[in-house]
């Protein structure tokens, strides 16, 4: 008999997408697709192989910002067209099991199972799994013209409580979110920064004819794990426009090497245009903040 009690968990998760199991099946199956939102890194994975029938080979990077290519390999071991994928290594000791249930008649709840993640990584790959996930329905939505936002991941060689501090503090945040507005061509300054739930902050950034001002109003102050905020919304407005809020929000989980996996997700603006030009910048200060906390 088999001894269930060693065997490694299964992981599970769920998510009900605003798509039929027919056109999500499309980007699990076409590996252009596939590529821009599998790499929870915000990076398109490059892939070499991509057969979807049982027996099929899986090869694809999927690099990290750090430069590593991060090479994947598997295969496909059973496949039901818009019902069930199930792929892994090929003595099945890592399997990720795909099921495709129709909700109603435009929504699907996608489950996947994952076998093989040691019991200290499954807080870190559902972290993965779920900006995945979230870059899937940008995807989804990108194709009918709606913007849900953005998600990007980052990992960092810091625990959560430094990278905490670089989120709550004036000092932090000079350190790096200020070094990437210089760059842009603007000063900015801290003017008010009070966290806790329903204080708020107040950053200016002067330069290229602009004197801007970006505030807003915590909701959540859990440390040194989540961060979220309400942004304020009433830059760069056009004649007519009002202000708006925008949520986002900073989960901060740590690695089972003393390093911190962190998630960055934020709403959409006005324009589609706007928050894409906001992703890029983001991705900008995550780039200073990584700088800033190998420096210590």
């Amino acid at each position: 008999m088999t001894n269930t009690t060693t065997q490694t968990p299964v992981l599970k998760l769920e998510r009900t997408f605003d798509a039929t199991p027919e056109r999500l099946w499309t980007f699990w199956t076409d590996p252009k697709k596939y590529a821009k939102w599998f790499n929870p890194a915000p990076l398109d994975l490059v892939v070499h192989e991509y057969d979807v029938r049982p027996g099929g080979r899986i090869r694809f990077d999927m690099p990290q910002p750090d430069g590593n290519p991060n090479p994947q390999e598997g295969v496909f071991h059973e496949v039901v067209p818009r019902q069930l994928l199930v792929s892994g290594s090929p003595d099945r000791s890592f399997l990720v099991t795909v099921r495709f249930e129709p909700v109603d008649a435009k929504r699907t709840r996608l489950t996947v199972e994952v076998k093989g993640v040691p019991p200290d990584w499954h807080a870190l790959a559902t972290a993965g799994w779920n900006v995945g996930f979230d870059k899937l329905a940008r995807e989804l939505g990108d194709e009918v013209g709606v913007d849900t936002g953005f998600t990007l991941m980052r990992a960092f060689n810091a625990p959560p409580e430094k990278v905490w501090r670089m989120w709550t503090t004036p000092e932090g945040i000079r350190r790096w979110w200020a070094a990437s507005a210089k760059e842009m061509g603007y000063d900015m300054t801290v003017e008010r920064m009070d966290v806790r739930v329903g204080g708020g902050f107040a950053f200016r950034m002067v330069g290229n004819g602009h004197d801007l001002v970006n505030g807003g109003t915590y909701r959540v102050v859990d440390p040194p794990r989540r961060l979220a905020w309400t942004w304020h919304y009433d830059i760069f407005l056009g004649p007519g426009e009002a202000p708006y809020d925008v949520p986002i929000e900073v989960t901060l989980t740590p690695t089972p090497f003393g390093g911190t996996q962190m998630v960055f997700k934020q709403g959409p603006l006005g324009k589609r245009a706007f928050t894409e030009g906001s992703r890029q910048g983001v991705l900008a200060n995550l780039e200073k903040l990584a700088a800033a906390l190998a420096a210590e």
